[in-house]
């Protein structure tokens, strides 16, 4: 249905942020019911899927600027998920946000139908690792290696799971 390559890069963007920041690793022991919340911010945030291409089906213009039918634009998902007009402090992980607002699974006819087993996918992988894991910490000497447009998260991450 869909491809893996966005679950393995939202889990390596995951682990990295919860090593980098214990005291949400901590909040979401505390409040498993934060894990779907958590999740959704992580890929709003971090997009797994940087951009997609799409072909214009009508004249239209967007903010000022025309596009003809049949021209090849780029959606770049990472850019609009930090639109502070819409993600106020986009930066932050906050797990108050609108769900609904997030662009990294596309939208309308052009949602991605792979998008709530993804979820879910991701979901159980969260709560798994709350009952069985205390903390994450990187392999001194090992730095994360970012991955390269157009996908997001880490070629290389290698940590110890306590």
């Amino acid at each position: 249905m869909g491809e893996l390559s966005t679950i393995s890069t939202g889990v390596g963007i995951m682990a990295k942020l919860l090593f980098e920041a214990p005291e949400l690793w901590r909040r979401l022991r505390d409040n498993p019911q934060l894990v779907d919340a958590f999740t959704d911010e992580v890929l709003r945030s971090h997009a797994p899927l940087m951009s997609n291409r799409r072909v214009a089906t009508r004249d239209i213009e967007i903010a000022g600027v025309r596009i003809p039918e049949g021209e090849r634009v780029t959606v770049m998902w990472a850019s609009a998920n930090r639109d502070e007009s819409v993600f106020g402090d986009p930066d932050d992980i906050r797990l108050d946000r609108d769900p609904r607002l997030n662009l990294v699974y596309g939208a309308g006819i052009h949602g991605c139908p792979g998008a709530p087993p993804a979820r879910l996918e991701l979901r159980v992988l969260i709560e798994e690792l709350i009952l069985r894991v205390q903390r994450f910490v990187p392999i001194a000497n090992e730095p994360p290696v970012r991955a390269f447009f157009p996908g997001s998260g880490f070629s290389n991450l290698l940590l110890i799971i306590w």
